[in-house]
């Protein structure tokens, strides 16, 4: 997301007349709340599993 933020960015400075740059602003903004949402789901996965792979264990044997 930072790089396409900077990126956004750049390409303002270098191309700095023209309405097409809010389509394309709005466009790329519009992904962020996706993008937050797949990664919380990753990490939300990612937690559960490993409880669940600690709760599976015998005692002591989840201490790698």
């Amino acid at each position: 997301m930072l790089a396409l933020t900077l990126g956004l960015w750049a390409l303002r400075l270098l191309v700095p007349e023209g309405d097409w740059f809010q389509a394309v602003r709005l466009a790329a903004f519009a992904l962020v709340p996706v993008v937050l949402a797949w990664r919380l789901q990753i990490i939300i996965y990612t937690w559960r599993r490993g409880r669940r792979q600690r709760r599976e264990a015998p005692h002591g044997e989840d201490r790698g």
